[in-house]
């Protein structure tokens, strides 16, 4: 079974809700360890990040030019996916990091 570290996503959120910003492979398993989340913006943002739709970070309001940093360790099992979004979009980056598992 081959563990590769990997970006889960890297990207600026959009203001969908809902929007679906990684999906695991039919043959993988994720496990997210790292997200950061960065406000480039001049106002203040609603951050929302959903593994498989149940919330994990919920309308966390970033100041401008705040970051948010969370280690964890969650579980992603294949054909789930991440979602997330900003109240206003080009607004917030996300970076998730982890690790990419063979099933």
């Amino acid at each position: 079974m081959a563990n590769t570290p990997k970006a889960l996503h890297r990207g600026s959120l959009g203001n969908v809700t809902n929007t679906v910003v990684g999906t695991v492979p039919a043959d993988k398993r994720w496990v997210l360890t790292n997200l950061v989340l960065t406000n480039y913006g001049t106002t203040g943002v609603n951050t929302y990040v959903q593994l498989d739709e149940v919330p994990l970070v919920h309308m966390l309001v970033l100041s401008p030019g705040a970051t948010f940093t969370l280690d964890c360790t969650q579980v992603l099992g294949a054909g789930k996916s991440i979602h997330a979004w900003a109240s206003t979009a080009s607004a917030v980056a996300m970076h998730a990091s982890g690790v990419e598992m063979d099933l």
